[in-house]
Order: C-alpha cells, then structure tokens, then sequence
C-alpha cells in the first residue's frame, strides 16, 4: 500500500488533527511535547489540539504532564492499546 494511502486511511480513523497527534506522540514515545509545540508541528489551531488532548487523555492513550508553566504530553506507554495503537501508527506511516 502507498504511503498516501495509508496516510489517508489514518486520517479517515482518526480524523486528521488527532492522527498528526498520534503519530507525534507514538513514533517517539519518550518524548514529550507542549500544546504550543503540537499546534505548530500539525498546523493547526490551539483549540483543535486541546480538544483533541483531551479526549486522547480522557480515554487512557495520552499522558498530561505539568512542569513548570506548561503543560507536556506523551504517549501512555501504561494504557492496555498502547503496543496495538503504536504498531498500527507505525505501519500507517511507514
């Protein structure tokens, strides 16, 4: 399968702001971004990415991490889909 077409099977899943944020998250699982961060990376409003933060962290697949005057995310490297989510993020975007 081409790589836009899996691309566009992870948007079509996900929707395409909280896909950007998945494959951020999940292809570096150790590293931790800030919402400001995120929204510059995806191209996208600050409202978009809360809104998706929120519900990645309400359903267990996000970590919220405050730290200092900001507030950090990562991928829950804890959560019971983590290995599936991160395996298919992986093979959806090469």
């Amino acid at each position: 399968m081409s790589t836009s077409k899996t691309h566009r099977i992870g948007r079509g899943l996900f929707g395409r702001t909280r896909f950007a944020i998945l494959i951020l998250l999940f292809k570096r699982p150790r590293q931790s971004l800030y919402i400001r961060e995120l929204a510059r990376i995806v191209g996208t409003g600050l409202g978009a990415v809360q809104r998706e933060l929120r519900h990645l962290e309400r359903i267990g697949v996000v970590r919220r991490m405050p730290a200092n005057r900001r507030v950090y995310y990562t991928a829950n490297e804890h959560s019971p889909a983590y290995r599936q989510l991160s395996a298919l993020i992986r093979k959806l975007t090469g």
